[in-house]
């Protein structure tokens, strides 16, 4: 899968259960914690995507770059819908 496309789901989940969208950090973490899961459960990664702990929990250097302008869109007119262009 996709990073851009795992950050998009859990977005989208994210907010049909909580009613907002979810912090850049928490976005960060659960998508952290996706990987996690699926390992456990299939002993295959998720993605690709080279994971590290810096300062408060685990980090992608790409992330920035994945969820700016041309990665990650809401479109506040129609719902707040998520997409990944």
């Amino acid at each position: 899968m996709d990073m851009v496309d795992l950050i998009v789901t859990i977005a989208r989940n994210y907010k049909e259960e909580v009613g907002i969208a979810p912090a850049k950090t928490k976005l960060l973490k659960l998508a952290y914690l996706a990987e996690v899961y699926y390992k456990r459960l299939t002993g295959r990664r998720l993605t690709d995507q080279q994971w590290v702990f810096w300062k408060y929990g685990p980090y992608l250097w790409e992330y920035e770059v994945m969820i700016s302008n041309e990665a990650i869109f809401l479109r506040p007119d129609e719902a707040d819908e998520f997409y990944a262009v």
